[in-house]
């Protein structure tokens, strides 16, 4: 029972490095990078938008839908919580297995170092997924505007549906 609950445990931390959407920027490259960062909104009547923050204006937020590629204007009264991930995730799953058959190596001691090196090393791959996360609870709609493709607000000579 207790190798299933191990390898459940492995399973899930080895699927959940592995979700930053393709197009944020490797951390180096921020400063270069055209676009504007993921964004997850949850809204007062359920609804979630996910994709590209395009510009936080006086009353809404526009976000260009990840699974739709259209832009969608939600209202900032409406929005409960976001979450904001500007740069791809550090992905350390791979060192939970690596830290496990290094434990084998300790000989019986191995009793005391595996849950040790096991507990390490999935604190640092959590640690290393929400590194470049911010959350509603931390950030401002003023600072959530710097994060987006459009940080002074969308221009006037461009129309919601030219974006892609």
């Amino acid at each position: 029972m207790k190798n299933k609950g191990l390898l459940y445990l492995f399973f899930c931390v080895v699927v959940i490095s592995c979700t930053s959407p393709r197009y944020l920027p490797e951390p180096e490259r921020i400063p270069q990078h055209p676009f504007g960062s993921y964004i997850q909104l949850e809204c007062k009547n359920n609804n979630r938008f996910t994709g590209e923050l395009i510009s936080v204006e006086k009353d809404h937020i526009i976000v260009l839908g990840e699974n739709t590629g259209k832009c969608i204007a939600v209202e900032k009264n409406q929005v409960l919580a976001f979450s904001l991930q500007y740069a791809q995730s550090r992905h350390y799953g791979w060192t939970i297995p690596l830290s496990s058959l290094v434990s084998l190596s300790h000989g019986m001691f191995a009793i005391f170092t595996f849950p040790v090196n096991l507990i390490t090393t999935i604190a640092v791959t959590g640690a290393g997924e929400g590194a470049f996360v911010y959350k509603s609870e931390n950030m401002t709609y003023n600072e959530l505007k710097m994060f987006a493709r459009f940080p002074q607000g969308l221009p006037s000579n461009i129309m919601l549906s030219d974006i892609r």
